[in-house]
């Protein structure tokens, strides 16, 4: 009701009908009987929508999706676009209704007058496959950042991790009252002082920063980014891993990092707002995100729209987006991989910049603005 009044055009009055209809999966036996006597109400009202509409648009894949690519053969006629969020690589493993989904809407004979928006740019394509983006940020959201640096991070140095004139050298009292604080305490205490002092240098507390930004789902695999610190910091690292997002993964992470007492390293800051996420990129080194299966990733686009560098798997058009490496490093789900890819950026600071800046430049290239202007001329 609160949200009537300040935003009354947002949602109604502004031409747009949304028409219900019934969910339905075939996850079971039962569930697909269901199915069986749904769809065709549902195909109906597709069908129904399709006749009245100017313009028609998809979004694949899904069960929706599947309907209407059968029930746009009807309509031949008539202006399409189809937006397939998913992996458009054929050589990859997906569910049947994927690539049944994929083959119809390749055909150009019962696909016509469509384009179909996929992720990345891949041979042997119909005449009616069009590579495409998304985006996160606007342009007035592009800023100059400071690239951070990875240096002194190849070991826990005393004279390295606090970086406030520590010479090593303190009384017996005051180390006793160190190890008895929560290093979440501290890191939060520092604030203040580090804003004020280096504003600009990512509170400079010696610490190297990841972060992982997406749903804990055994697809996404964010139990094996929360190894990767473990293992950084049985290597003698000072590391902080920042996880953004939430799902039925929480529960094993959650006991993972109480077993190994890391609970002062990782944090689950669960689902938060676009600005939460958006400072937390500024501030991390590494974007740590292994997942299975994506179509266009944009949290991998968004962490190097802040010069953050990703670390992230061989799926979809990531290595398009990744410049074949020459913006981040492609890793595939080895423990010992990832954690040798972290210290080789370590070792080579200059090859971490020289990544950063040019996941920067590439990244911001791919605004809102541009994403609406590409709409445009598809309308």
């Amino acid at each position: 009701m609160e949200n009537e009044y300040k935003i009354p055009d947002q949602v109604r009055n502004d031409g747009i009908k949304l028409i219900g209809i019934p969910s339905f999966d075939i996850t079971s036996l039962n569930n697909s009987m269901n199915a069986l006597l749904k769809i065709p109400k549902i195909c109906y009202k597709i069908y129904q929508a399709m006749q009245w509409a100017d313009h028609i648009h998809l979004r694949c894949p899904g069960n929706i999706g599947l309907l209407g690519c059968f029930v746009q053969i009807l309509f031949p006629k008539k202006p399409k676009t189809v937006k397939y969020a998913g992996n458009w690589d054929r050589t990859s493993k997906q569910p049947r209704s994927y690539r049944l989904q994929k083959w119809i809407l390749s055909n150009t004979f019962l696909t016509r007058n469509c384009k179909v928006l996929v992720y990345g740019e891949w041979p042997n394509q119909s005449k009616n496959i069009v590579p495409f983006f998304t985006a996160s940020y606007s342009e007035k959201e592009i800023e100059a950042i400071e690239i951070r640096s990875v240096l002194g991070f190849k070991k826990q140095i005393p004279h390295q991790v606090r970086n406030d004139g520590y010479d090593g050298q303190e009384s017996n009292e005051v180390q006793h009252v160190d190890s008895e604080r929560h290093p979440q305490l501290d890191w939060g205490s520092q604030d203040l002082d580090f804003d004020k002092q280096i504003p600009h240098q990512v509170r400079n507390d010696g610490i190297l920063k990841f972060i992982y930004v997406g749903g804990l789902t055994p697809g996404k695999q964010p139990l094996l980014s929360v190894q990767v610190i473990h293992k950084l910091k049985k290597n003698g690292y000072n590391v902080q891993l920042d996880m953004y997002g939430d799902g039925v993964e929480k529960a094993k992470i959650t006991d993972y990092i109480l077993d190994n007492s890391l609970e002062g390293i990782i944090i689950l800051h669960g689902n938060t707002s676009k600005e939460i996420v958006k400072k937390a990129y500024q501030q991390a080194h590494f974007l740590v995100f292994i997942s299975k299966s994506e179509g266009w990733p944009k949290v991998v686009a968004e962490a190097m729209f802040w010069g953050c560098v990703p670390m992230t798997s061989n799926v979809s058009c990531v290595p398009e987006m990744l410049g074949n490496g020459s913006r981040g490093t492609i890793v595939t789900a080895n423990l010992d991989e990832i954690v040798n890819a972290v210290e080789n950026y370590v070792n080579n600071d200059s090859l971490y910049a020289h990544h950063a800046q040019n996941g920067m430049d590439w990244s911001t290239l791919y605004t809102l603005e541009k994403f609406e202007d590409e709409i445009k001329k598809l309308l």
